[in-house]
């Protein structure tokens, strides 16, 4: 398993599991016979917070992988309208940015989501000041807005394995109790 940018701030701490132990082979086939899906959806949690609890449905996981994304083009087009004060932010950014740019990742899960699930992906238009009491989000140290837990999308496999692998998942819990 890789533990993926564990996290643990004032009020939660999480982390993303990939099982990169098994054979892809060895996961449970998934055929969604070429149904549209729009993210996120209702068939999963969309609330990503501080509860002890370990996400591992595809629906989890296809939610958080979108949430992060709608966080991802949020700060793109933030900073795409603002400066950066210091210039090692901005170069922190462009790093950051090459690796995982919105349009980068949202192919790369259109691309596993259709060859390895036969599952077309949508996404929904969320308007950002009512996403919050529509309950799209993840604990603010734990999501992309902090350039953490986006190591799915580091390539097509490690993608396809968090999809895919029951053993995958993301853990959430806080350090108040």
């Amino acid at each position: 398993m890789i533990r993926n940018e564990f996290v643990s701030n004032s009020s939660s701490s999480s982390c993303i599991l990939i099982d990169n132990v098994r054979d892809i082979n060895e996961f449970p086939k998934r055929d969604f016979g070429q149904k549209t899906i729009t993210l996120p959806t209702d068939k999963g949690t969309k609330e990503f917070g501080w509860d002890f609890v370990d996400y591992k449905t595809i629906y989890d996981k296809l939610n958080f992988c979108a949430i992060q994304l709608i966080d991802l083009k949020y700060i793109e087009d933030y900073h795409a309208k603002n400066k950066f004060k210091e210039n090692w932010q901005r170069k922190l950014w462009n790093e950051f940015n090459k690796k995982y740019s919105y349009d980068k990742c949202l192919k790369l899960l259109k691309d596993v989501c259709l060859k390895e699930f036969n599952l077309k992906i949508d996404f929904v238009k969320i308007n950002e000041e009512k996403r919050w009491e529509n309950g799209f989000y993840i604990d603010h140290q734990s999501s992309v807005t902090e350039h953490k837990n986006m190591g799915m999308f580091d390539n097509y496999d490690q993608l396809h394995r968090f999809l895919a692998s029951d053993e995958s998942m993301i853990c959430g819990g806080n350090d108040n109790g």
